[in-house]
């Protein structure tokens, strides 16, 4: 049944290559998406070190190698894996088990004389695989790596508030505007604050109203989930994030905010978080670091670099045409 089975999903994607928009793919399993680039982000880098360069031909072995790099200011834990497109049971190939995958725990990033050194994780060989029984006909293995990975980032902002009722000159280099946009201190990562904005109202006295409208966006295609996801049936339309904020010391309330998580979508995530401060009556102003925390896991695909296909025993002597 799943020989048929890997032959109907060959079947259909060369008709959808043909046939645009009839067939919809999004309950197909994960390995038919991604990009045929070496490096799969900026921060967090998947790069392939062994794969096959040429068609492949049934019973001869090939192996696959792995590199992933953390130029992050964060540690990083996660798995990588490599599948392809055919079902193992009948066609050998790449095993849909926990042998085709790796953990790696990545530290972060250092700088030296001002360059950024990742924390390299470069795994041993997968394999040697070798695929069996398959028919005359053309094959597509859909080689590709996997990578899932737990974040927890930090994105931070000064900024400052003025005692409304205080007459007292500021020192030249504090800037304390009652509404201003902030400069973020971030890695480059699949989510990032695009944008923060402040407002401080005077409520009465030395009590004051402190807003900040914050904007958050996914700048790289993958998958978002929750950061304590157990199994990949846990994903969502919208993927929860969870989400903190660290000023002053005094709590926010945020909307939209559920238990402490936000709802990511696929434009911008407009978060609007508020609270009150009450100055004493001799502090002219409070300047602190704003700290945004993130946390969520991401999960990445990469096809191989060649374009490879796989040639049957009776068609050993005759390579597809590319």
């Amino acid at each position: 049944m799943k020989k048929w089975f890997g032959l109907l999903l060959i079947s259909l994607i060369f008709i959808t290559a043909c046939s645009p928009g009839q067939i919809d793919f999004s309950n197909f399993p994960s390995f038919f998406s991604g990009t045929t680039a070496v490096s799969t982000g900026k921060g967090i880098v998947l790069e392939w070190t062994e794969y096959p360069k040429k068609d492949i031909q049934e019973g001869s072995e090939f192996s696959l190698g792995l590199r992933v790099k953390n130029f992050a200011k964060i540690p990083v834990e996660g798995n990588v894996c490599v599948r392809d497109a055919l079902p193992s049971q009948s066609y050998g190939g790449i095993p849909e088990d926990s042998s085709a995958c790796r953990p790696f725990h990545l530290e972060k990033a250092q700088t030296f004389e001002s360059k950024v050194q990742p924390d390299i994780f470069e795994s041993d060989l997968f394999g040697p695989f070798r695929y069996q029984n398959l028919q005359p006909t053309s094959y597509a293995p859909g080689i590709a790596a996997e990578v899932e990975y737990r974040i927890e980032s930090m994105h931070t902002s000064r900024f400052c508030v003025k005692n409304p009722n205080s007459r007292e000159k500021l020192p030249a280099d504090v800037k304390c505007d009652v509404s201003e946009t902030g400069s973020v201190v971030q890695d480059d990562l699949p989510l990032m604050i695009k944008k923060i904005t402040k407002d401080v109202n005077q409520i009465a006295g030395n009590r004051v109203s402190i807003s900040f409208d914050i904007n958050v966006n996914q700048q790289e295609d993958g998958t978002l989930r929750n950061y304590n996801a157990v199994s990949q049936g846990e994903t969502t339309r919208y993927p929860q994030i969870d989400f903190a904020i660290n000023y002053l010391g005094i709590p926010f309330a945020c909307n939209p905010l559920k238990d402490g998580k936000i709802e990511v979508r696929e434009t911008e995530n407009s978060i609007r978080c508020t609270s009150e401060y009450t100055f004493n009556s001799i502090d002219p102003y409070q300047q602190d670091q704003l700290v945004l925390t993130l946390k969520y896991r991401f999960r990445k695909i990469s096809r191989i670099p060649s374009n490879i296909g796989l040639i049957p025993l009776e068609n050993k002597n005759t390579l597809r045409k590319t």
